[in-house]
């Protein structure tokens, strides 16, 4: 019963942040509120509309990628697969949302998201969702290189 309250707690986290920061849009750049959640917003553009959203994309698929191992113990395949899918989605969020303050950081965030994907797709090679010893070879060569 506590780790269904705990699990609720932290599934209602990304909501509560998105509300926060929705509510104090306006005031995002003032020290006094810096000083308070400055810490939801750190090292973005506070005047971009999008900083708002970060965090509840950023905490919302890592929500999502612990119910997909908890939900999908037994289906690994499916589970690598579901989290590449949302992974490609949180790239495309990326690529369009403009909140980060330099181009650096920007492109920081998006190796992290490379590194990530690579290592999901060696988890299908490790998984059998490719059956075939020609493509797993392939997949593999491709992977290293």
């Amino acid at each position: 019963m506590i780790s269904w309250i705990i699990f609720a707690v932290l599934n209602v986290c990304p909501f509560l942040f998105l509300l926060i920061l929705w509510r104090n849009q306006d005031n995002l750049d003032a020290q006094a509120v810096k000083a308070k959640i400055g810490s939801l917003y750190t090292g973005f553009n506070a005047r971009r509309a999008s900083v708002k959203t970060y965090c509840f994309v950023f905490l919302l698929r890592r929500t999502f990628f612990v119910l997909l191992t908890f939900l999908l113990i037994s289906q690994p395949n499916i589970q690598v697969n579901l989290m590449i899918v949302a992974t490609l989605a949180y790239v495309g969020y990326l690529s369009n949302a403009d909140f980060f303050e330099s181009l650096q950081q920007r492109w920081l965030e998006f190796f992290n998201e490379a590194v990530f994907c690579t290592l999901m797709y060696n988890f299908v090679l490790l998984n059998n969702i490719v059956f075939e010893d020609e493509v797993r070879q392939l997949l593999g060569n491709l992977i290293i290189g």
